[in-house]
């Protein structure tokens, strides 16, 4: 999970997996989005990752999921860091 801490008080959070610490732990939630989508496409039989679920282009692709997951981590760790 990444987390930055703005001056006004609010957060925008990157996690993966809720469960670590959900995000309600440290306050109240006014607006959650999610920031990319995978999905599998069935004509090239890869995993596509997109920042637009309407963009005709996928950011990253593979045969695995786990890879475009693992693509999806470093890809926000870098953004948000």
């Amino acid at each position: 999970m990444t987390a930055t801490f703005h001056p006004d008080g609010s957060a925008t959070m990157f996690t993966e997996d809720d469960s670590v610490i959900p995000p309600q732990a440290i306050g109240h939630i006014t607006r959650a989005a999610r920031i990319s989508w995978i999905d599998f496409n069935e004509h090239r039989q890869v995993w596509e990752v997109r920042l637009d679920p309407h963009a005709d282009n996928p950011v990253f692709s593979d045969p695995s999921y786990e890879a475009c997951r693992a693509w999806e981590a470093r890809h926000f760790d870098s953004v948000l860091s």
